[in-house]
This record gives C-alpha cells, sequence and structure tokens, in this order.
C-alpha cells in the first residue's frame, strides 16, 4: 500500500472515531486522549503487518550463502582454480 493512501485511511478512520467518541461523551479532552491511542494502535499494527511480511519474504539463494563461501566463490579464477592467497 502506497504512503498516501495509508495516510488518507488513516486520517479518515481517525476523524470517525473522533466524531463518534465526542458524540458519545461530549467531552473533548476524552476525545482528543482516545484518539491519540488509536492512532498509536493502528500505527503499532501497521508496524507489525510490515515486520511479518518482511519476514514472510525470503530472500534470493545467493544472498542467503555465507560471505566467507561467496568471497570465496568471487576469488576463484575463470578456470575453476583457486586464486592464490596474498
Amino acid at each position: 500500500m502506497k504512503l498516501p493512501r495509508f495516510v488518507l485511511g488513516m486520517l479518515g478512520v481517525l476523524l470517525a472515531f473522533a466524531l463518534i467518541t465526542f458524540y458519545l461523551s461530549g467531552a473533548f479532552w476524552t476525545t482528543v486522549l482516545q484518539t491519540l491511542v488509536c492512532a498509536v494502535l493502528i500505527q503499532a499494527g501497521y508496524f507489525m503487518v510490515v515486520l511479518f511480511l518482511v519476514s514472510r519474504n525470503k530472500a534470493p539463494q545467493n544472498d542467503r550463502a555465507p560471505l566467507r563461501e561467496r568471497a570465496e566463490a568471487a576469488a576463484e579464477k575463470p578456470d575453476g582454480e583457486p586464486a592464490p592467497h596474498r
């Protein structure tokens, strides 16, 4: 999801939440506090979803190889013989 769409959606949800909370409670500061708590919960949920999606995404096999193996493979000569150590 693109950031502008997320921000607009979140602002719409928070506005609706604030209006309903103010209508039900009639207290301005209670509405402000509860809306801020709602915004923090939405952000925390979004962060957890992003972490889940990133952890589920598997890296290509070349990126999983240990650094030493990749360095050795890069140091090999074109004919397959290892390069002399310096």
